[in-house]
């Protein structure tokens, strides 16, 4: 008996009639094995007590990003012995701080895709994006349109990579921009020590990171 963590991502599947043409693609994050094997006696319940850790990786239930648990059992002639049960992964507590203080700096979460984005030492395909949007009486209204940003949680702490974009060009080039130029002052890493100051400290450090960035 097994169950393995399931999610979807988009994948460009350019065609001669339609070159922006995307996919949804099904991808395991993680295979966890129950047993290796159970004798069932006719009418007979059987439950199994049992945990496990999410990875790193598993991305955030929001936005269009559906998790789902598959689970299944090897079966002698059986037709389809599987099963799916959605789930729903919160944040992790100091990816949360990262959220509340993009609350305090005035931006609000616009969308959060699962897009294709295959990366050395990386072992999934894709990578969970989140787009931003200043509020109205946001400080960064009048400079900034969108931030695109991607998480990269660890035991240690949080790495965010992240880039403005004044001109609405869809994230796809920008993080395309963002990897192929790979300098650093795009990069941040928050250690689980800072982020357990909380979001307000959190935010003085955003606040000095954009305003080097957009130069204000």
């Amino acid at each position: 008996m097994y169950f393995q963590i399931m999610t979807e991502y988009r994948k460009p599947s350019p065609s001669d009639s339609d070159p922006n043409h995307i996919v949804s693609e099904t991808v395991v994050i993680a295979n966890i094995l129950l047993g290796e094997s159970f004798v069932f006696e006719p009418g007979e319940s059987i439950e199994i007590p049992f945990q496990f850790v999410l990875p790193h990786e598993t991305p955030i239930s929001i936005g269009v990003s559906k998790i789902w648990i598959r689970t299944g059992m090897d079966i002698d002639n059986a037709v389809d012995p599987s099963d799916r049960d959605n789930i729903e992964v919160l944040a992790h507590p100091h990816t949360s701080v990262i959220f509340e203080a993009l609350e305090e700096l005035g931006f609000h979460l616009h969308k959060a895709e699962n897009e294709y984005f295959p990366q050395p030492n990386y072992y999934l395909p894709f990578i969970q994006n989140f787009e931003f949007v200043p509020y109205q009486n946001g400080e960064y209204r009048r400079s900034v349109e969108e931030l695109e940003l991607v998480f990269y949680p660890d035991e240690n702490g949080v790495e965010v990579l992240l880039e403005f974009d004044r001109r609405a060009r869809g994230f796809s080039g920008l993080l395309a921009e963002m990897l192929d130029r790979d300098e650093s002052h795009h990069r941040y890493y928050f250690s689980n020590e800072e982020l357990e100051e909380g979001a307000v400290s959190v935010a003085d450090q955003f606040r000095g990171i954009f305003n080097d960035l957009l130069d204000v």
